[in-house]
């Protein structure tokens, strides 16, 4: 009825653990394969220009399946 969260990742191998890839702000394209529950994590950051944008797609450039969730989280 309950879960111990610490209990329960404190038991997972570190190849478990989700480490994201890091990019700059420069222009770069990553392929990443993510099947449901998977997640896909990207750090990106720099300094230059504040104007940034990000294009999220499948990989024959069409836009995803309605059920794919994308977060973006800005932080300073």
């Amino acid at each position: 009825s309950s879960w111990n969260l610490f209990d329960v990742s404190k038991e997972i191998v570190d190849t478990a653990w989700l480490h994201p890839l890091t990019h700059g702000f420069d222009d770069f394209s990553e392929t990443v394969t993510v099947r449901d529950p998977s997640t896909a994590y990207f750090l990106v950051g720099g300094s230059g220009s504040s104007t940034h944008s990000l294009r999220i797609t499948a990989t024959s450039g069409a836009a995803l399946d309605s059920d794919v969730q994308v977060w973006l989280v800005r932080t300073q």
